[in-house]
């Protein structure tokens, strides 16, 4: 199966993925169970990454049993708006000024309470469901940012993340200027967040499209989790990046990791030399934020800076951020208000 055929004037190329299970009617089995697990097995080799065999384990069947249940919770969640972003800020760690805030969606769970994105994500892509959950993302960061100005921010940015499905579609540009202008609000409010992987590894022409389209519609593109990529510089040079965003794995006890301040210290000079601005993910202490300032990177995300919260939340932790400016050694920002 893995050697290409030619077909009249074409070379084709096939794979396959291969599901097998025991079947010992001796021992008590169906043909029919058997079969299932080996639909089972199959499902799991195309999870693993294609072109795979698997034979059948128990616990494939608890994983499966758990993905439905899953799916099926996900879709009542949606249906009973149990999804909203939390918006994490973003801050000028030089002059205390707030240049944003990322969306990052989270499940208020009936019986589970707060769930954060890793623990649904996965199970809502295989279900086909994050068409309709970047939709409430996106809904909800343009409500939010008619909030924000109406708190005294002038010009409030938020960044939502942009999902594969999403950058997939050929009608995306037009989509998200429909959500912004039915808030009233401007492309220049929204960024439009892209894993790095997203752009590197799939050359599609829909992608490449949506991309400039989304540019030119006057929305500015991020790259996310920048560094963990194989192609960043190649990728930087082709798409009119705005900003780049140094994954936290770069970050996390930069202070004392020499490794890591080169490697990190490189991405920012090389960002500064191209016109791109940078900012530092998971940033937890002050020691790691004093050395991200020393490589030359001045914005920053963490814990250090703020939380995710929910839009109830985040008018206080404004005007307790605008109070501390009053008393710091910073200027206090005009983004402020």
């Amino acid at each position: 199966m893995s050697k290409p055929i030619q077909f009249e004037d074409r070379i084709c190329s096939f794979g396959a993925s291969v599901g097998l299970a025991y079947f010992d009617p001796a021992a008590g089995g169906s043909i029919e169970t058997a079969l299932t697990n080996a639909d089972i097995a199959l499902n799991a080799a195309k999870q693993d990454g294609r072109g795979l065999c698997r034979i059948f384990e128990s616990k494939m069947r608890e994983a499966t049993l758990h993905h439905i249940l899953m799916t099926q919770q996900i879709k009542a969640g949606i249906t009973a708006h149990q999804f909203e972003p939390h918006y994490q800020p973003q801050i000028n760690a030089m002059t205390g000024e707030i240049i944003g805030f990322e969306a990052l969606i989270r499940w208020h769970h009936p019986d589970r309470g707060l769930v954060p994105a890793f623990e649904f994500l996965l199970a809502a892509e295989r279900a086909g469901l994050m068409d309709q959950l970047d939709a409430v993302v996106l809904d909800r960061a343009c409500f939010a940012v008619t909030q924000m100005i109406s708190w005294g921010l002038l010009q409030p940015r938020v960044s939502v993340n942009m999902s594969m499905a999403q950058i997939l579609d050929p009608d995306i540009t037009d989509k998200i200027l429909q959500n912004v202008g039915a808030y009233g609000i401007s492309p220049d409010n929204l960024r439009v967040e892209l894993l790095e992987s997203t752009l590197i590894e799939d050359e599609s022409t829909v992608i490449i499209d949506n991309v400039h389209r989304l540019i030119q519609a006057g929305f500015a593109i991020e790259l996310d989790d920048f560094g963990t990529g194989h192609s960043a510089i190649a990728t930087l040079r082709k798409f009119a990046v705005s900003r780049i965003k140094i994954d936290r794995s770069l970050v996390q006890n930069i202070s004392k990791d020499t490794e890591l301040q080169v490697i990190t210290g490189a991405i920012v000079e090389l960002a500064n030399r191209l016109g791109v601005r940078v900012l530092a993910e998971g940033v937890e202490t002050q020691a790691e934020q004093e050395m991200i300032n020393h490589l030359g990177c001045q914005y920053a995300q963490g814990y250090l800076h703020g939380r995710p919260m929910p839009l109830d939340d985040l008018k206080n932790w404004i005007n307790q951020h605008r109070t501390s400016l009053k008393t710091a050694a910073y200027p206090q920002s005009s983004v402020l208000g």
